[in-house]
């Protein structure tokens, strides 16, 4: 197997979600190509400088990565695009299925970055507050809140962890919410993240 890794915006992390985290979506009429790429450094330095910049990526850029097929990948010529750590393949688009079919599944979240006009930050403090007052008060609701809304979880989980809540909560809530968070996503097989 070798590990492979893809920058995505909001959009595409929400598709990926719907197949359980199994595919990549189909591209658009406008995207011939799919740009996998080789190391985690170049797919953090995209999700940081471009996504984080981009409307089309919500301002949001997550790092996914996914183990697939050695023997598969190795048939794509690897393209540098620039210094030597912009290294990616270059999938057509009529290509991609069979691609996603070599994957090993699931597709995993390592990182996400915000960019200034990221507009589901305001939401994302909000749902954070509800979330801790609802798991004080009934934690059974809480759980089941979570499990129907895992995906919303998942989208703001790291902008949670890297979010400073200490004008809201204590550190203590707040790491407490996070585990309780994990614990419930992993305990339904929804936790898509490598850490």
């Amino acid at each position: 197997m070798k590990k492979m890794y893809r920058p995505i915006g909001v959009k595409e992390l929400d598709l990926i979600l719907n197949t359980g985290c199994r595919r990549y979506p189909p591209r658009l009429p406008t995207q011939p190509i799919f740009y996998p790429v080789l190391n985690q450094e170049y797919a953090i330095e995209i999700a940081q400088k471009w996504n984080t910049k981009d409307n089309n990526s919500g301002f949001c850029g997550y790092v996914t990565e996914f183990n697939i097929d050695e023997h598969y990948v190795s048939k794509y010529e690897t393209h540098i695009v620039g210094s030597s750590k912009h290294e990616e393949l270059w999938v057509p688009a009529e290509l991609l299925s069979e691609f996603n079919s070599y994957i090993q599944a699931p597709i995993l979240i390592s990182n996400a970055f915000y960019g200034e006009r990221y507009e589901a930050i305001e939401n994302h403090i909000e749902k954070f507050i509800q979330l801790l007052e609802l798991k004080k008060y009934n934690p059974m609701d809480f759980s089941c809140q979570v499990q129907a809304e895992w995906k919303m979880v998942t989208h703001h989980y790291i902008a949670w962890v890297k979010h400073d809540f200490n004008n809201y909560v204590c550190d203590y809530d707040k790491a407490n919410l996070l585990s309780s968070l994990r614990k419930t996503l992993v305990d339904n097989m929804k936790w898509f993240f490598t850490f």
